[in-house]
């Protein structure tokens, strides 16, 4: 069984540590199996702890002569603001919930090409319809929507990812669960 280490450094962490490592005997460093890292890092956030350094949205990369045809609801508008803070955002709401809107928000706020990752050819087909019906045309050819199976093959090409984050100022994965 593959383990790597990582420090446990905050309470909510070594809360859910608790659940998921074998701990050494002076508690410094914890053991986290691999098949539980997903869940570790999910629980620090919910927590509030962020697995990266906190870069904030520059001004200069923000869109302002563009506004969207629907408004967010007040916890999007949250995120949103937090967003625009650290620089990134996990989004677990409940389905139906605005995850995809609140998707079709930032990416129009923010200049330049984004990346959307979705596990099936249906939600591929759903983000371009909702491009198409709620952003300016002049957006359009910005979105990049590709399902895992795509991505993955773009992965195995061997300038792929570094061309991948050259490109684009935004990416958004959707259901990573799958």
């Amino acid at each position: 069984m593959k383990l790597r280490q990582l420090k446990a450094r905050s309470i909510g962490l070594n809360r859910v540590t608790r659940c998921c490592s074998n701990r050494n005997e002076h508690h410094e460093i914890s053991l986290i199996q691999e098949r539980h890292l997903g869940r570790w890092f999910c629980c620090g956030i919910g927590d509030g702890i962020l697995p990266f350094m906190p870069i904030p949205i520059e001004t200069v990369d923000l869109r302002t002569d563009y506004e969207s045809n629907f408004e967010l609801r007040d916890y999007q508008k949250d995120a949103w603001l937090r967003f625009k803070e650290v620089g990134a955002v996990g989004i677990y709401w409940a389905p139906s919930a605005g995850k995809t809107f609140f998707g079709l928000y930032s990416g129009s706020k923010i200049k330049g090409r984004k990346l959307v990752v979705v596990p099936t050819r249906t939600l591929v087909e759903q983000w371009n319809e909702r491009i198409r019906k709620h952003l300016e045309p002049r957006l359009w050819d910005e979105w990049e929507i590709v399902t895992y199976h795509s991505f993955e093959k773009l992965k195995t090409k061997d300038f792929a990812l570094a061309r991948i984050s050259q490109m684009t100022s935004l990416a958004l994965a959707r259901n990573l669960r799958h």
